[in-house]
């Protein structure tokens, strides 16, 4: 029968590409507190506290956050513990662990992620929590495809140093 036939990928999963972003914090490198950032930030070390970005937040494999965070845009493929809310999307990528309440206008949760946690999503509600949180939608500068020639890059070492890199591909 025909029923169950394989095409090999799942019919209608859009998991967004992972911009890249002008902070990297690397894998190693632990920060708590209050994390403000202006633009995107890529999180591949350890985070306790709380994270707010007008960009998009993109936990990396080897990232884990245990904080809340306030962003535009969510992109999990490491460790997250801690509520997440975003004005536009959350995305769980394979392999990522979240534990969460998650509120969000849209989300989109790859097979092979583990969510535990609850999930609120609507157009409505997530700008005035984004907004008591203090986090502005992006602007069209800081979205995702900017990115790509934006320089300096920073990077934060798991030495404690921060270092500038002259472009989004030297950090690849």
């Amino acid at each position: 029968m025909a029923l169950f036939r394989s095409r090999g990928k799942a019919a209608g999963l859009a998991i967004p590409q992972i911009p890249r972003t002008a902070t990297y914090i690397e894998e190693g490198c632990t920060l708590s507190g209050q994390l403000q950032f202006q633009s995107g930030v890529r999180i591949d070390g350890h985070i306790e506290g709380e994270v707010r970005a007008r960009g998009t937040v993109v936990v990396g494999e080897s990232g884990v956050v245990d904080a809340s965070i306030f962003a535009d845009m969510v992109v999990v493929l490491g460790e997250v513990e801690g509520d997440i809310t975003a004005q536009t999307l959350v995305a769980l990528h394979k392999g990522a662990r979240v534990r969460s309440d998650i509120s969000t206008a849209g989300i989109v949760v790859e097979p092979g992620s583990n969510f535990l946690g609850s999930i609120v999503i609507g157009a409505e509600e997530v700008p005035a929590l984004a907004e008591e949180a203090g986090v502005e939608s992006e602007s069209e500068a800081d979205t995702p495809s900017q990115f790509e020639d934006a320089a300096p890059i920073v990077k934060i070492r798991a030495n404690g140093k921060l270092g500038a890199v002259g472009s989004a591909e030297a950090m690849e």
